[in-house]
């Protein structure tokens, strides 16, 4: 009888652990390797406004485990990464005062968060989105 009890516990935990690392992790799994920016999707009102976004076009985004760079910046979260789903439309509105429609990402998508880098919205399998001296841009997985 105790060694049954012992045995379902076991797996209580681990389905637990499991849907834990599911929920929120702090890989940055399907976010690594490089981006290449292939198109500029707004701009800020306090943006670098043409000559940025021409800048940046063909740049490349590198994510590595434990930093971002871009356009010649390093950056290294203080925290470490944290993935995690977010209600997209909010968050777009929070930090970018920017608005679903404009971006076509899902309702509900996966982020690239930390506390001194620059936020990386996956917006599919193949691409990312992310703002870069006011300017919003979609980088493509480089192959």
């Amino acid at each position: 009888m105790l060694r049954h009890v012992f045995i379902g516990m076991t797996l209580c935990l681990g389905v637990t652990v499991c849907v834990a690392q599911g929920a929120k992790g702090s890989s940055t799994g399907n976010f690594q390797g490089k981006w290449v920016v292939e198109d500029v999707l707004g701009y800020a009102g306090t943006s670098g406004g043409t000559p940025v976004a021409k800048r940046l076009l063909g740049e490349t985004l590198t994510i590595s485990p434990n930093a971002i760079d871009f356009d010649g910046d390093h950056c290294q979260p203080s925290k470490g990464f944290v993935v995690h789903a977010v209600d997209t439309a909010s968050r777009l509105k929070a930090d970018y005062d920017a608005y679903l429609n404009d971006f076509k990402l899902p309702s509900k998508a996966t982020l690239l968060d930390s506390d001194n880098c620059a936020t990386v919205f996956r917006a599919d399998d193949y691409s990312v989105i992310f703002g870069w001296n006011g300017v919003m841009v979609r980088a493509y997985r480089d192959k």
